[in-house]
């Protein structure tokens, strides 16, 4: 299975090169490329995955709502912590541009997955200035600081301009930040489930240097590294998916998976769900904004028996994350009875 989960990730390189390939033997004129044409048209079933084309309707307003799923890296305040430099204007101008323009945002539902919330900052005290005047319902699962000991906000975190009037907790992985949190939501006489996961983190990082010993060493790291946030990876994505079976309300599952489209994991989710992106997105939708760009590990997923996603956002223009935020629009489906709170 782990080497299956290292291959995953390497499927966009083999489809590159093989269209390379089939190129170049159409080019020779010979019947060699027959074997990278049939490649070819076999590689074809992970296009839905990779490149969206959807073109916007007019789907009326009634019961629409829109979600935001962001991974803010914690407003950046890892970086004060790193380098000692808590005053730092650049650092500080790039928290505050984040948590502006999370406020900003227009989203209905807001989801985060490494939120930070510290009550005696003026910088990060986060969940009261991006909620002001109780605008929003939220929900944060919290985590300790790893050094200081004091229990923060801090973790996964639903805000919410509809009332939640249950929420919980799906799986906690101790000694990270990676967690899974629900909350029930009610708009009108609906009540849906929105769920927010932070899968293991790869947490890939670039060489030191380029030295035979020390790219040895890289590469055994990387390799510990991917084969044990496959198996974690798998496992927490085994408990989030028990949990939407089980499910009484409909249910949007969305956050930061930590994997491409070709691994284990999406395609679990989207054998029972489908993808936002493939179905309401357009392009490549890259969510990943660090030395390896052009992943998308972040998704939001829906039941398409009770929902249609009419809209797909990737907001490539907030660089201030090591993601990019990603926002759906969708269309409640009507039923023939409501699931709502008493």
């Amino acid at each position: 299975m782990v080497w299956f989960g290292f291959l995953s990730f390497l499927i966009p390189v083999f489809i590159f090169l093989n269209i390379l390939s089939l190129a170049y033997w159409l080019f020779k004129k010979s019947k060699i490329a027959l074997l990278p044409a049939l490649l070819f048209l076999y590689s074809l079933i992970y296009f839905p995955a990779t490149f969206a084309i959807n073109w916007k309707g007019d789907e009326g307003k009634a019961k629409e709502f829109s979600v935001l799923s962001f991974n803010v890296s914690f407003f950046n305040v890892s970086k004060h912590w790193v380098l000692n430099e808590y005053n730092s204007t650049s650092i500080n101008k790039s928290s505050i541009r984040m948590k502006e323009w999370v406020r900003n945002n227009n989203a209905d539902i807001k989801c985060f997955q490494e939120f930070y919330d510290h009550k005696d900052s003026k910088i990060f005290n986060i969940s009261d200035y991006i909620a002001p005047d109780s605008c929003y319902y939220q929900f944060v699962s919290g985590t300790y600081h790893p050094r200081k000991q004091t229990l923060l906000s801090g973790g996964v975190a639903i805000f919410s301009k509809y009332p939640i009037y249950n929420k919980g907790i799906i799986f906690i992985d101790k000694g990270t930040n990676n967690r899974g949190i629900f909350a029930d939501v009610v708009i009108g006489d609906d009540t849906i489930r929105i769920i927010n996961v932070h899968l293991h983190s790869m947490r890939l990082k670039k060489p030191s240097s380029y030295d035979s010993d020390a790219f040895y060493r890289f590469v055994k790291n990387i390799y510990m590294r991917l084969k044990d946030g496959l198996l974690r990876r798998n496992i927490q994505a085994d408990k989030v998916y028990d949990f939407v079976q089980k499910s009484p309300y409909r249910v949007i599952l969305c956050g930061d998976f930590n994997e491409t489209p070709y691994g284990y994991v999406y395609q679990r989710f989207n054998a029972i769900l489908d993808n936002s992106f493939e179905k309401a997105g357009f392009g490549f939708g890259f969510s990943l904004n660090n030395s390896v760009p052009f992943l998308r590990i972040d998704n939001q997923f829906y039941d398409s028996k009770e929902f249609k996603a009419i809209d797909y956002v990737t907001f490539r223009n907030m660089p201030f994350s090591e993601h990019f935020p990603i926002q759906g629009t969708y269309l409640l489906k009507p039923k023939d009875h409501h699931l709502a709170a008493e």
